[in-house]
């Protein structure tokens, strides 16, 4: 039989899909190897608190939820997460499915910060990640993401999923933030987490089974690629947000080019908003640039982590540009259909 190379089985495989809407059974989960239950590390005093009992069914539908919520509401990053090996993309889906739910409690919640509903739900996943790294007694919740979640405790670090939901603690009721570095510093917390977790999925199933702390630089590559792309993606916010009264645009950088949130509101200031959103852009292209640098130092396997959020950024970079930076222009809205083709290229050429 005669094995095509990597590149053109690649090219092969999509043939006879369309550009975004694609169902190829090469890039689909798989769910054969998933792990089974969790046990708990030491026997429970209280029969009552148990942790409960995850069936390979359950973590199977888990997992199956987990895909279809990325796929729904971060489409993006649904297609990077094909792009992955299939042993680690259950590890990942759970990642992206974990900070989309996140990311959902925040829109439901607005800019009412007088509601507690969002508090109470934060916190709710701040103990179940807590239980399912037996950090406190208490069972896993029988909630989908908490189960897939579960299955991947042992070969991830607490921190990193911690830094997702104190980072969004700290912002609820969306406030608009007082500088660029605490912007960029909240985008390394959330995105910059995702990020991380994503690469951990990828060495966990290295030949070398290496983790992600033995590759600093890679580590380094992340955060350059998670504050690039934070800019980039408040920039395309900017607009939706406006129209349900949020403004996240820094502070620091609104005062020097003359904006107010209440003239933005009234789209008073679409000229004077040009200076913040290049800015803006111009941040994200330097962060770019530095990750780029360091693409030699990070390994082929763990590339595909910064696949979607490189090509995702630099879609954003050049549609604004061609806007002309008009925070208004709808151009800045519409999805990117050429992403799977971008993807499929750099992940034959081991880049991103």
């Amino acid at each position: 039989m005669k094995v095509l190379p990597k590149s053109a089985s690649l090219l092969h495989a999509f043939k006879s899909s369309s550009i975004i809407h694609f169902s190829i059974a090469q890039y689909s989960t798989d769910f054969s190897h998933l792990p089974g239950a969790r046990q708990p590390k030491k026997p429970q005093k209280s029969t009552s608190r148990r942790l409960l009992e995850i069936s390979h069914e359950q973590v199977v539908s888990s997992f199956k939820h987990s895909v279809d919520l990325v796929r729904q509401h971060d489409f993006d990053n649904y297609i990077g997460g094909l792009f992955s090996p299939k042993a680690a993309q259950p590890g990942i889906f759970a990642v992206l499915a974990f900070n989309v739910e996140l990311a959902q409690i925040r829109e439901k919640v607005g800019a009412d910060s007088k509601s507690t509903t969002g508090i109470y739900r934060l916190q709710f996943w701040k103990d179940t990640l807590e239980s399912i790294f037996n950090k406190r007694v208490g069972p896993v919740p029988r909630q989908p993401i908490a189960i897939a979640l579960c299955s991947f405790a042992s070969t991830s670090p607490f921190l990193l999923w911690e830094s997702i939901v104190t980072a969004r603690q700290q912002t609820i009721g969306d406030r608009q933030f007082k500088t660029v570095d605490e912007a960029c510093k909240y985008g390394l917390s959330t995105w910059g987490s995702v990020i991380k977790l994503w690469m951990n999925s990828l060495a966990t199933i290295s030949p070398n089974a290496s983790s992600l702390i033995d590759h600093p630089q890679a580590i380094q590559a992340a955060e350059h690629v998670a504050t690039a792309f934070s800019m980039a993606n408040m920039v395309r916010s900017a607009l939706p947000l406006l129209s349900r009264g949020i403004v996240l645009l820094p502070a620091d950088l609104c005062s020097i080019h003359g904006v107010t949130p209440d003239r933005l509101y009234n789209k008073k200031q679409e000229n004077e908003s040009k200076g913040v959103i290049r800015d803006l852009i111009n941040i994200a292209s330097d962060e770019l640039l530095k990750a780029r640098s360091l693409k030699a130092a990070v390994p082929k396997e763990l590339r595909p982590a910064l696949l979607s959020f490189v090509a995702s950024c630099e879609y954003i970079i050049r549609t604004t540009k061609k806007a002309d930076y008009l925070l208004f222009d709808k151009k800045l809205q519409r999805r990117n259909a050429l992403l799977p083709w971008t993807l499929l290229w750099r992940r034959a050429r081991d880049s991103y």
